[in-house]
């Protein structure tokens, strides 16, 4: 019985933490917003319909590669393996703000990170304040070695919707198999450190996700982390590992893996999303200012503007730009071929 309260208890908190979670991304719609959203689906709708491709709305969500570097080396990061090009470390703050300014209308979702450390960007917490004036829910994911009291204070401070934090074990010898030179035992503190100052500040932002990346190393402190995130009262997702080169990363147990055996031992991803929401509806620009494709488009491949020669309503309009989505649409972009969204 004391386990069954137990287990109740740590539940009704995570489901009270995603409920809180989408009551706060509620907070910064409004009606310009609201009807860009519902333009955006229909739009999405349309396009997969007819399978050509159509565009009569703006973006509702943008990522902003705040930083392109990491302080970490992990083996089937791009930018771990620096196969990343980029001419600029970090986003232009000036560039940024014009960004925002121009997309405040229809967009109310930030992601202030893509491919590098976003706290690696010594202007971040002005980033978060920027968004904040311009009333987006914002969200960072980060690897967490870079906090401090001092920028955990100023996080708050500027209130920073969500913060996510890769847990990718709850020992050194398994975290770092994947995070090489990271630590594990300082990421903990840091998240701890947040927790605590939360409470200090008696503020609920920003809410706090631990996402566990599982690979065939770490998958048996699945249950330890997960156990240790709720007990925290933080929310807890997994995120299934992209391959490139290291196969042998992929998890032995099949609820884990985007991946399957396919004939003659070839590696073969589960399921190819031909439908996917993201490229009619999030506008992604890297540190050099090029608006590329998707998620998925890390070194770039498929860019098809930048912001500093064209307005984003020009180039998220542009006839490459439909050409692309249309291209999604039809499976001739490689790059769908291995994700996991």
């Amino acid at each position: 019985m004391n386990k069954i309260i137990y287990l109740f208890n740590l539940y009704k908190a995570y489901f009270i933490n995603i409920i809180f979670n989408y009551a706060i991304l509620l907070k910064h719609l409004n009606f310009y917003r609201i009807v860009n959203l519902i333009l955006n689906l229909f739009n999405y709708l349309l396009n997969v319909t007819t399978k050509k491709s159509y565009t009569f709305s703006m973006p509702y969500a943008i990522t902003v590669e705040t930083s392109s570097i990491c302080n970490l080396a992990c083996p089937e990061c791009l930018v771990g393996t620096k196969k990343t090009q980029r001419t600029n470390i970090f986003f232009d703050i000036k560039e940024y703000e014009n960004l925002l300014k121009n997309l405040k209308k229809n967009s109310f979702y930030l992601n202030l990170y893509f491919q590098g450390e976003p706290f690696l960007n010594q202007n971040i917490i002005e980033f978060i304040r920027i968004a904040n004036k311009y009333k987006y829910y914002t969200v960072i994911a980060t690897n967490g070695h870079c906090l401090n009291e001092t920028i955990i204070k100023d996080i708050i401070n500027n209130k920073l919707s969500k913060i996510i934090f890769s847990v990718d074990g709850i020992s050194q010898q398994i975290y770092c198999t994947y995070r090489r030179n990271g630590n594990i035992n300082k990421l903990i503190d840091n998240i701890l450190l947040l927790k605590k100052i939360k409470e200090q500040y008696k503020s609920k932002l920003p809410i706090v996700e631990v996402q566990f990346l599982v690979h065939k190393y770490n998958e048996n402190e699945f249950k330890k982390v997960k156990k240790w995130a709720l007990e925290n009262n933080f929310i807890f997702k997994i995120k299934t590992i992209q391959i490139y080169n290291n196969y042998h990363l992929i998890p032995t147990k099949n609820k884990f893996s985007r991946y399957y055996i396919g004939r003659n031992n070839t590696i073969k991803i589960k399921k190819r999303n031909t439908l996917c929401w993201r490229v009619f509806s999030n506008i992604i620009v890297n540190s050099d200012n090029n608006v590329v494709l998707c998620c998925q488009d890390k070194i770039p491949e498929y860019s098809y503007g930048n912001i500093k020669q064209n307005s984003i309503k020009e180039i998220w309009n542009s006839k490459i730009a439909l050409q692309y989505r249309k291209s999604v649409l039809e499976k001739k972009i490689y790059l769908c071929d291995n994700c996991g969204v």
